[in-house]
């Protein structure tokens, strides 16, 4: 058996989707007053309060949500298996073999590793993560061979001063380069996709559960 065959079955390939990304568009305007701790509902009414946003602002990009779509088909018709989460950081518990490490490909309007010094303090520390900081949690911990994001055009890059000590690396590339940079493999063994009810309005959320719908096999 080659040794590239051997790598590739060693280090299975874990796609995460955050579906904030149906937003980028508009998400700059409210993800400031966004809080996962909030219910639903108080949280888009503060928005809506603070903001004054109402549909009219708040549109989904079709044409990526339609480029997921398809790649998600893919995958699942190859036997990909498909899970949902309604917190991102839940995308830790697919990372508990200690003999397995996946390479990591996330779809996500934020990169998900640190956004202060507090999150490096309480991963190495306390081993406290969220959904903010998930990736930066799975990185310091060396539980993933390799983190690929996927990112937005208005996405906030990654401070790279908050590497501190540890050698953070990862790649990088826009969704709408994704597939003709080859940036996906060709094969993803899991797609777990999470729905962030304090960043994408609940009129959206028919069209996340029709992904599931369509492409998951019952089990």
């Amino acid at each position: 058996m080659s040794e590239e065959l051997i790598q590739e079955q060693s280090h299975p390939n874990l796609l995460s989707i955050d579906f904030n990304f149906i937003m980028w568009p508009c998400i700059k305007l409210y993800h400031d007053l966004t809080n996962e701790k909030e219910g639903s509902v108080i949280n888009w009414s503060f928005i809506e309060q603070v903001r004054g946003l109402d549909k009219c602002f708040l549109q989904y990009d079709a044409k990526s949500y339609c480029k997921i779509v398809k790649l998600i088909q893919k995958y699942t018709e190859q036997g990909a298996k498909l899970y949902k989460t309604d917190k991102h950081s839940q995308c830790v518990n697919y990372f508990t073999d200690e003999n397995i490490k996946y390479n990591l490909y996330n779809i996500d309007f934020y990169h998900d590793i640190m956004i202060n010094q507090k999150d490096r303090n309480n991963i190495m520390k306390f081993n406290k993560y969220d959904s903010s900081n998930w990736v930066g949690y799975l990185l310091l911990k060396d539980k993933i061979n390799s983190y690929t994001w996927i990112r937005f055009p208005n996405s906030i890059s990654y401070d790279t001063r908050l590497n501190g000590i540890y050698d953070i690396r990862f790649n990088e590339e826009f969704l709408t380069n994704m597939i003709t940079n080859n940036t996906i493999p060709e094969s993803i063994d899991t797609i777990v996709i999470n729905f962030p009810s304090h960043q994408v309005p609940y009129e959206y959320k028919h069209l996340y559960d029709l992904i599931f719908d369509l492409f998951r096999k019952e089990e």
